[in-house]
């Protein structure tokens, strides 16, 4: 199944990396995220799950 699975990138500086470079939200450590689709022009918001801190806006960028 791992051909299955979509890895997204994205840089905050909201966010911080621990040491198994896992997304983990600044201000709980958390590292369960949802995304909130706020309109149809932007990108959706990456929130902390457990303290809903935004972290970032994550989207698609096309290849080089």
């Amino acid at each position: 199944m791992a051909g299955n699975v979509v890895y997204l990138a994205y840089s905050s500086k909201n966010a911080m990396l621990d040491a198994q470079a896992l997304t983990a939200c600044k201000e709980c450590r958390n590292k369960t995220f949802k995304i909130i689709h706020d309109g149809p022009d932007f990108f959706p918001l990456l929130q902390c799950a457990a303290c809903d801190a935004h972290i970032s806006r994550i989207g698609w960028v096309p290849e080089k």
